[in-house]
């Protein structure tokens, strides 16, 4: 049996270490200021953002967290060593590691350039691949456990339209996320997944109004999500609250995915 955790120590991370791929804005910098919040120091990752990521950057250590800002496309191996080289020179391991980069881009599959889906894939799912093997190493040296938790979204069980190759990498992701579990539960290593659905973001309303309003009219809770909504999933299942739940999914979408099939 595990030790009985006190309920006011269930949300602390302090002397944890989070890592969150793709964290220069939207669901991963959420995600980066509620685990800084909850005492933990952040490892933030980007592609291209700089700028955004820099200024989350400094909000976390704004709170008395520490933060560390590493350009890296995690579909690289070559990229993602260095991630986690440049995180050891500042922490000593990952305790937490969040797989949230991911790109989102719209195209007929009839139309799909190879590289398109070469792409997607490379990102969405090989990346998740990549960091959770690196962290996995670091995780299982250290003898203290983990915790993995990979973003996929509620397309991993409804596709949407112009999107095989985005619904191809969020549906591996969940099995990933499953065959991961049964590998690394012998460590203490969890594994799960947070599955988003619509979520706010800058210029959606001007972007997509059209699918914020079937959305809306589908979800049982009557809106789209908030980026913190899902930041506090990724929480729990890095606590001690969920210390024995592993290889699963949680969906966070106002209800969508209950709702009636016909």
């Amino acid at each position: 049996m595990t030790s009985l955790v006190p309920v006011s120590d269930l949300l602390n991370f302090s002397n944890k270490t989070c890592m969150v791929t793709g964290s220069s804005r939207g669901i991963g910098a959420s995600i980066c200021k509620r685990f800084a919040a909850a005492g933990a120091n952040v490892v933030i990752n980007y592609r291209s953002d700089k700028t955004g990521a820099e200024q989350i950057a400094n909000q976390v250590r704004d709170i008395g967290r520490k933060a560390i800002v590493i350009k890296a496309d995690v579909s690289s191996k070559t990229q993602v060593k260095k991630l986690f080289k440049v995180t050891l020179e500042t922490f000593d391991t990952v305790d937490i590691l969040v797989n949230n980069a991911g790109i989102y881009p719209h195209s007929s599959l009839v139309n799909m350039t190879e590289e398109e889906w070469d792409t997607v894939l490379g990102v969405n799912l090989k990346g998740m691949m990549l960091c959770s093997q690196a962290a996995t190493k670091l995780m299982i040296a250290k003898g203290q456990g983990g915790r993995i938790i990979n973003i996929t979204s509620t397309e991993s069980f409804l596709p949407l339209l112009g999107h095989s190759h985005y619904v191809a990498s969020k549906g591996g992701a969940l099995m990933f996320t499953k065959a991961a579990a049964l590998e690394v539960g012998l460590y203490g290593i969890t594994v799960n997944a947070v599955a988003p659905g619509l979520i706010n973001a800058p210029e959606l309303l001007e972007r997509v109004p059209d699918l914020i309003e079937r959305y809306i009219l589908r979800a049982p809770l009557k809106r789209i999500g908030e980026p913190v909504e899902v930041a506090d999933a990724c929480l729990f299942l890095a606590s001690e609250m969920a210390s024995w739940i592993t290889g699963h999914t949680i969906s966070v979408d106002g209800g969508l995915l209950s709702n009636e099939a016909f």
